[in-house]
């Protein structure tokens, strides 16, 4: 719970230094666990990255998730999934704040990934 926790907060302080005015009183409970947190990604990358990044993060529209080594720095993937990219929309303003931990964790830990929690 704490590795959630403290992500979640790092997920907080990246959104409303990006992201004035997010209503953070959305927010869902955190997950329990690592797993728990993988779980909960899931279902939010199939609906929201899997028609770009596709369904085993090989690629598409998107780059290739699959063993990515950039998936390694956690601040990159909350960013990028907060902000988006010239060709990735911005999820900061769709999304709670656990669940852009939940689907940034999800995508570390899937396929050919295996980075762990955002914090220790």
């Amino acid at each position: 719970m704490k590795i959630v926790q403290s992500a979640a907060l790092i997920v907080a302080a990246l959104l409303a230094s990006a992201l004035p005015g997010h209503a953070q009183d959305t927010a869902s409970p955190a997950p329990a666990s690592l797993a728990d947190t993988i779980a909960l990604g899931e279902p939010i990358y199939v609906r929201r990255c899997q028609e770009c990044h596709g369904a085993k993060g090989g690629g598409f529209v998107g780059p290739k998730l699959s063993g990515n080594q950039r998936l390694a720095n956690a601040e990159f993937v909350i960013r990028q999934i907060t902000n988006g990219s010239a060709d990735m929309p911005a999820f900061g303003k769709r999304l709670t704040p656990e669940e852009l931990l939940a689907v940034g964790t999800y995508v570390r830990n899937s396929w050919d990934n295996s980075y762990g929690a955002f914090v220790e």
